[in-house]
């Protein structure tokens, strides 16, 4: 995906990470650690739902802001979400149901940018994902990696409520090329809450040529799961 792209995701059209088919550990397993599945009854990705998060950037302090997400398309493979921006901005993206990116915009990867978690993630479960990114705007590309893992189960409090959540983490590094050096890394922790289908927190890391140039915090503040 490249940094750039992820800027695209997080400041103007996304991480990471609505995992319809996902599995959640409770935050009150027993000592079995036995992995339990979503609802059957649940709400499923589908057309119509939307989520509302508060924004703030950790860097400048600045009074946060508000992005809206709708899923305006979905199918048994994939579903595209729009992001609407508090000046009236919008853009699209695509996903795979474990959400990992196939397109940002201009942006596109191949298979995936791998900053989806596995089915069946629980606390211990890592990832590492190899990927090409193209910018079909600028006609530029590359190589990149995804590497994440999964930390702890949590419980956390967001104005949208209070949430079980599976804590993890994903590192992806951008390169020009195979064996040339990472231009652009994003490190992305998520606070995944099955009952919304989606991330309760995000916070989001970006660095250009290791210098951090965004730091931003992503919080649920509203969502409607009727399609």
């Amino acid at each position: 995906m490249g940094s750039l792209q992820m800027v695209r995701r997080v400041e103007v059209a996304a991480l990471a990470l609505a995992l319809v088919s996902f599995a959640f550990t409770s935050a009150h397993a027993d000592d079995t650690n036995q992995t339990a599945k979503t609802s059957p009854d649940q709400p499923k990705i589908a057309a119509g739902q939307t989520w509302t998060y508060q924004n703030t950037d950790l860097i400048t302090k600045a009074p946060s802001d508000q992005t809206v997400w709708t899923i305006t398309e979905a199918n048994d493979k994939t579903y595209t979400i729009k992001a609407t921006f508090p000046n009236g901005s919008s853009a699209l993206d695509v996903y795979d149901l474990n959400s990992n990116g196939i397109q940002y915009n201009a942006f596109k990867y191949s298979p995936n940018d791998g900053s989806g978690m596995p089915d069946g993630a629980k606390p211990g479960t890592t990832w590492k994902r190899s990927f090409t990114w193209r910018n079909s705007d600028k006609g530029n590309g590359g190589k990149a990696d995804a590497n994440g893992k999964c930390i702890d189960n949590e419980k956390i409090t967001v104005a949208a409520g209070d949430f079980d959540t599976l804590k993890c983490t994903v590192t992806l590094q951008y390169r020009a090329s195979n064996a040339g050096p990472v231009i652009f890394q994003d490190e992305i922790t998520v606070w995944y809450a099955p009952e919304v289908l989606r991330y309760a927190r995000r916070e989001y890391v970006e660095k250009v040529r290791g210098q951090i140039s965004l730091h931003k915090l992503e919080e649920l503040s509203d969502y409607d799961l009727s399609p």
